[in-house]
């Protein structure tokens, strides 16, 4: 598990944002994916980072270029103004 989401979920260090969000981009900028993922929810949720959509569009595309299927779903939820949209086509439930 990255350090970061330790100190998003307060899992044995206190709760502490800034230092999540530290921890994450730090992993994110040396390509971990899931790291990646995480970065562009907290920028989609506003958690620890000021909302911005564009940048969490930036890091969901990231992680999806690494193979995170999660991401890709987001980042269509971003783009496409649904969420569901992307589940739906990602997971197999669009027949069209």
């Amino acid at each position: 598990m990255n350090l970061g989401l330790l100190y998003v979920k307060g899992q044995g260090v206190p709760l502490d944002y800034t230092k999540a969000i530290f921890w994450l981009r730090n992993a994110a900028e040396n390509n971990d994916s899931n790291a990646q993922y995480n970065l562009g929810w907290a920028y989609e949720s506003g958690t620890g980072v000021p909302k911005d959509t564009q940048e969490a569009a930036k890091w969901y595309r990231k992680a999806a270029d690494g193979g995170s299927r999660e991401a890709r779903v987001r980042l269509d939820g971003l783009t496409d103004g649904s969420l569901w949209w992307g589940v739906f086509r990602h997971f197999g439930f669009a027949h069209w």
